[in-house]
């Protein structure tokens, strides 16, 4: 009698843990990598995009956080003017001589599904908003988050 019982509450407990465990472990690690990817993109937007654009303008910076592919759209008298990497870092003018201004920048939104990714980035120059970025991004296996797209819009 005592070991039909324990054995009914042992198979009991089992089938619980086997309901409850793996989607309780599934989901702690799903959440634990959606973190490591919004983390992973806010670096590569601070790093290599606010940092090296508008405090050090260091091109090979920006080309290393930015996929060869990059395509910015840009709105142009009621047009879209669609902008490659070379020609935005040409516009830019990056010579690596570091920004007198002070410059902030504010991630203000991530979204992630799977290998695709969505952010919103906000640079402010002395206390002043001065662009809101919108930036596509693609997860490569073997360098990781890359940005491949950018609308935005001038506060100026």
């Amino acid at each position: 009698m005592r070991r039909s019982v324990a054995c009914r509450t042992v198979t009991i407990a089992l089938a619980l843990a086997a309901l409850a465990g793996p989607a309780n472990v599934h989901g702690q690690g799903a959440a634990s990598a959606q973190q490591d990817d919004d983390a992973a993109i806010r670096r590569l937007l601070a790093e290599g995009y606010a940092t090296a654009v508008f405090v050090t303008r260091d091109e090979p910076g920006v080309r290393r956080a930015f996929h060869p592919e990059f395509r910015m759209l840009v709105l142009d008298d009621g047009g879209v003017l669609v902008v490659t990497l070379d020609r935005w870092l040409e516009r830019l003018g990056l010579d690596g001589t570091p920004s007198d201004e002070r410059v902030e920048h504010r991630v203000t939104g991530v979204t992630v599904t799977g290998d695709a990714a969505s952010a919103r980035v906000e640079i402010w120059e002395n206390g002043a908003r001065i662009y809101s970025d919108h930036f596509l991004l693609y997860r490569f296996p073997e360098v990781g988050w890359r940005i491949v797209g950018k609308i935005f819009h001038d506060h100026d």
